[in-house]
């Protein structure tokens, strides 16, 4: 239920029933036109499985994303190294994505998902193939992004929702069984 609910948000699957908001505009019902501009414009994603290009370098896979976008080549650097500064990947923007270590993949998805400058991030279990010192990197990375976006992380793991989060919302068999401030 939790990888629905972010597909739901995120406008990648339908719903049936309910109102979704974002930046005061309401959706009662689903519309692929209306959720496509809002996820183009809007939300940036961060995947347990990376799903970067392999055999494209860090940097072709950023520009992908930027290349829906009109804006300028001389932007569309500035943003690839201010994100790549961001998460500590700058050296690696000419390097295989699939050269680089599963840390270094995931702080690649993590730029992709702020090069577009979203007002809203999903992480869906954006640590579940990481180490223990990966997994602390990549949550020290999502809640200095957190101070500036809102960002919504789906976890299993107890620990890493109640060190990292504002606010828990505890889903169990498709309902919400808990929901509160972090303390």
């Amino acid at each position: 239920g939790k990888t629905t609910l972010m597909n739901v948000l995120g406008g990648l699957d339908d719903f049936e029933s309910g109102t979704i908001e974002y930046d005061n505009q309401k959706i009662n019902k689903y519309s692929a036109k209306k959720m496509d501009k809002i996820r183009n414009d809007k939300i940036g994603y961060i995947f347990q499985n990376y799903l970067l290009l392999q055999q494209r370098t860090a940097y072709d896979n950023l520009k992908l994303m930027l290349n829906m976008y009109d804006i300028s080549e001389q932007e569309k650097e500035e943003r690839i190294d201010y994100v790549l500064e961001a998460v500590g990947m700058s050296k690696y923007k000419k390097k295989n994505v699939s050269e680089l270590s599963g840390g270094q993949q995931q702080r690649i998805a993590i730029a992709r998902a702020l090069i577009k400058s979203p007002t809203l991030i999903l992480a869906d279990e954006p640590t579940g193939n990481l180490d223990e010192k990966n997994t602390i990197k990549i949550m020290n990375i999502i809640k200095k992004i957190s101070k500036k976006t809102l960002v919504i992380l789906v976890s299993h793991e107890k620990s890493i929702a109640t060190s990292y989060s504002d606010y828990i919302i505890e889903v169990s068999d498709g309902k919400v069984v808990n929901k509160g401030n972090v303390s």
